[in-house]
């Protein structure tokens, strides 16, 4: 009696919604530790690569590496590694570097060694000097080359750990060494120089003479140019004198009027160059004798600069030599006590030309054909060659032969065109060099056709023994005044002309050929007189 209904169940929507909850927070954090942790996997993977024995996979692991993207961590360890890479770096280049030495050592030419290096460095004499040596004192002290080659020392360290090892007896060396050593890579420099010091004056007492007075044969003043027309002079002494010359000028600085507005610094220094510079202005010794001269100069300061800027109508820059660019204001100041010389510009190169040294055989072709720097160099053997070539000391002074000497004008321009020695690097001035043939002087042969501008420049000392005994060859292309430099293995360095003041190439000259163009400032400080005899070249 009641009717049978079928239940209908009406279509249900159903929603996939993921709301926020526990579930879904959980699954979030895991995936982020799972990242985080693989991501400090893989930096300790790194920092565990970086801390690999330096060499050639540690360079290339360096090379790979996205520096702006790496943790904190991981860049102290790179920094690290590139520390020791480049200890490992200097080692190998140590090994280079005797090489080379022996080599040269057993062609009589050792004492050449930092000059080749410097001139393919691209750098100072003093600096191949420096790189010399100290490959030599690794060879010297093998625990501190090992100690560089696995970088547990920098170069920095090991140089100073070689200066002071070597100074200690060979069998207090080896033990000492071994102790240090070991710890130089946890120690500064002065801690590990202290230790080393104290270690072997308890060894050893009488050795503090014994390095004193080595050290004291090493005493120096040198010179160090800087920005703002400053420079630094840097005096290595003993330690009583050092102390001596800085109360004398303490005593001096405070001899001043109490009203003096300069600072006790100042006054030291005023006083330094008032004591030292009295002797220059006098052109004597302190016992009375003549200042020896240069080139037929006294000792001088030389500043070049354009006749524009001297007169005040612009302030371009101008050269003090021995320093290089000075301030127009400087360049005036020197000039305002000065004896001047009028010299041109060589519109060819830039170089400064005096009107006497062109008229006295500067330009002129010699031998017939070629200039003799754009000759081979000499290649007899030294026994053969001429007068020009010969050993120091080899003959007497006075057997030079007639017309060897450049007449006085003509030494000048080749002076004011050269500034400075002419070996790629050299920045001994021209006035304290020798004035050297390019092509070997040869006394069979006219005088007049040898010494003339194109064949003579300026060259210190040691680079005039160099070119001599340490078989470089050399040559000049008047035309340019580009001096080029070829080594014992066939590389060339070539020395670019040096542009005097006021010098514009790029006008061809056309503007710059008046003699009025640039200035040469001598402030000599002295009335003209013998001042002595002046050292002869030695070949």
């Amino acid at each position: 009696m009641f009717e049978q209904r079928a239940t209908v169940l009406s279509p249900e929507v159903r929603l996939d919604v993921r709301a926020p909850g526990p579930r879904v927070e959980k699954s979030f954090a895991a995936a982020v530790e799972r990242a985080v942790a693989a991501a400090a996997e893989a930096d300790d993977a790194r920092r565990e690569a970086l801390d690999r024995a330096p060499g050639p996979e540690l360079a290339g692991l360096l090379a790979r590496l996205e520096v702006p993207v790496e943790p904190d961590a991981v860049l102290l360890e790179a920094i690290d590694a590139f520390d020791r890479l480049a200890a490992w770096a200097a080692s190998r280049q140590a090994v280079a570097v005797n090489e080379l030495r022996r080599r040269r050592q057993a062609q009589g030419r050792a004492g050449f060694v930092a000059d080749e290096v410097a001139a393919r460095l691209g750098t100072t004499r003093a600096a191949g000097q420096r790189l010399v040596g100290e490959a030599m004192g690794l060879e010297q002290v093998p625990q501190v080359w090992d100690a560089l080659d696995r970088g547990a020392v920098d170069p920095r360290k090991a140089a100073m750990l070689c200066d002071e090892l070597l100074a200690l007896p060979a069998l207090l060396r080896f033990d000492v060494a071994a102790e240090v050593v070991p710890l130089a890579g946890g120690l500064t420099i002065p801690a590990l120089r202290g230790r080393i010091r104290r270690r072997a004056l308890a060894a050893d007492p009488t050795s503090a003479a014994r390095a004193h007075e080595r050290e004291r044969r090493g005493r120096y003043v040198s010179l160090e140019a800087v920005r703002d027309g400053m420079a630094w002079l840097h005096a290595y002494l003993p330690a009583p004198d050092a102390i001596a010359v800085h109360a004398t000028l303490t005593a001096l600085a405070d001899a001043t009027a109490p009203d003096d507005p300069r600072g006790v610094d100042e006054r030291r220094a005023d006083a330094l160059v008032d004591v030292v510079t009295r002797w220059l202005d006098a052109g004597t010794c302190p016992d009375g004798t003549p200042l020896p001269r240069r080139q037929r100069r006294r000792p001088h300061l030389q500043v070049t600069v354009a006749a524009s800027t001297l007169a005040g109508d612009d302030d371009a820059p101008a050269d003090l030599a021995g320093y290089g660019p000075i301030s127009a204001d400087m360049a005036r100041e020197i000039a305002r006590d000065a004896t001047c010389t009028v010299v041109g510009i060589d519109p060819r190169t830039g170089e400064a030309r005096t009107r006497e040294g062109r008229d006295h055989g500067l330009g002129r072709t010699t031998r017939g054909s070629a200039p003799p720097g754009n000759r081979p160099a000499d290649s007899r053997p030294a026994d053969s060659r001429p007068a020009d070539s010969r050993p120091a000391d080899s003959r007497p002074a006075d057997s030079r032969p007639a017309g060897y000497r450049p007449p006085a004008a003509l030494a000048d321009d080749v002076l004011a065109r050269d500034r400075t020695c002419t070996f790629p690097g050299c920045r001994v001035q021209a006035m304290r060099c020798d004035l050297d043939h390019i092509e070997p002087f040869d006394p069979a042969l006219p005088a007049d056709d040898q010494t003339v501008g194109e064949n003579l420049h300026a060259l210190c000392r040691h680079h005039h023994n160099l070119k001599t005994h340490g078989g470089w060859q050399v040559r000049r292309d008047d035309a340019t005044g580009r001096t080029v430099w070829t080594a014992p293995t066939g590389h060339e360095y070539a020395r670019e002309p040096v542009e005097a003041p006021g010098a514009d190439t790029s006008l061809g000259g056309a503007t710059l050929t008046g003699e009025s163009t640039a200035v040469g400032a001598a402030a000599e400080h002295a009335t003209t007189g013998d001042g002595g005899a002046e050292e002869p070249p030695p070949f």
